[in-house]
């Protein structure tokens, strides 16, 4: 049985740089920004991919979707999220 690499995403540093950085932008451009950031540095599946899209598709509010953002990297980085209520 083969052993199956351990996949990270290529976000670090730099790609919380350049999702901090498109935050100035207006909400659209931002949306855009953030998916293109998903599609070039995730490793996710295609199918949690095309979820986090649909994601910022419905979102309005910058805040939440740099939140969900994060957590979203930070997820694929290996560190735990936690969801706060």
């Amino acid at each position: 049985m083969a052993n199956k690499p351990i996949l990270t995403d290529k976000f670090g540093n730099d790609g919380f740089a350049l999702l901090f950085e498109a935050y100035s932008l207006p909400i659209d451009q931002f949306k855009l920004r953030a998916i293109e950031i998903i599609e070039s540095r995730s490793v996710s599946s295609k199918e949690k991919k095309d979820v986090m899209i649909r994601q910022i598709n419905k979102m309005n509010n910058k805040n939440v979707l740099l939140k969900d953002l994060t957590n979203f990297f930070l997820a694929g980085e290996g560190h735990k999220v936690v969801k706060v209520q």
